[in-house]
Parts: structure tokens; C-alpha cells; sequence
């Protein structure tokens, strides 16, 4: 059964307070996005409001995240690693890999 992307984003929020950043205080700290309060977190991770587009990609631009990261659910699994090598990019490298992944996730969907 194929996960809902609210379901993936929730998911990969929950692996960032949980295993990156450690509380969700910690992470609105290191998120710094005028909007997006540790209230915001625990109202998202408890269902209680959406996750939308804006503050996905909010979340992977501030914390140096890959493109389109918080709406895949495999990079938890086995991915993290690309992060971390993603992390080490020059920003123009940065920008060559988020253009790829747009272009990747635009053909997949039109397939």
C-alpha cells in the first residue's frame, strides 16, 4: 500500500526531531523559518494540521535537505548518507542535483 504524502512527510519530520536535531524545540531552532514554532512541529507530527508544500521545501533549504527529501520515503532507509554528501556541495552543486531531482520526479510522473 502506498503511503500518502502527508503520511511520508510526517515520517521524515518525525526521523529529524528523532535522530537529527533530537527535540522539536531543537529543530524550529535550527529550521529558522519565521512560522514553523516546535507548536508547528508537534501540530504536524500529531496530525493536527497539514504539512504543506511551502514548508517542505522551507525545511529542505534551511536545513540543507536534497530537493523534494521530505516528500520521499526511501531516504530514511538507506539515504541518509546522500544527505550528508549532498551537505558537502557547493551551493551551484547543490542547485545541479535539486534540478535533476525536479526533472527525475516531473518524468516519473508523467510516465
Amino acid at each position: 500500500m502506498n503511503k500518502s504524502l502527508g503520511a511520508i512527510r510526517k515520517e521524515n519530520l518525525d526521523y529529524l526531531v528523532d535522530y537529527q536535531y533530537g527535540n522539536q524545540t531543537m529543530l524550529a531552532s535550527r529550521l529558522n523559518y519565521d512560522g514553523i514554532s516546535q507548536t508547528t512541529i508537534s501540530d504536524i507530527l500529531r496530525s493536527k494540521r497539514s504539512f504543506h508544500d511551502f514548508e517542505a521545501r522551507a525545511f529542505e533549504t534551511n536545513l540543507v535537505l536534497p530537493h523534494l527529501w521530505m516528500d520521499k520515503n526511501s531516504w530514511l532507509s538507506s539515504g541518509w548518507n546522500l544527505v550528508e554528501a549532498y551537505r558537502l556541495l557547493n551551493t551551484e552543486q547543490q542547485g545541479v542535483f535539486n534540478n535533476l531531482a525536479t526533472f527525475v520526479e516531473k518524468q516519473s510522473t508523467n510516465t
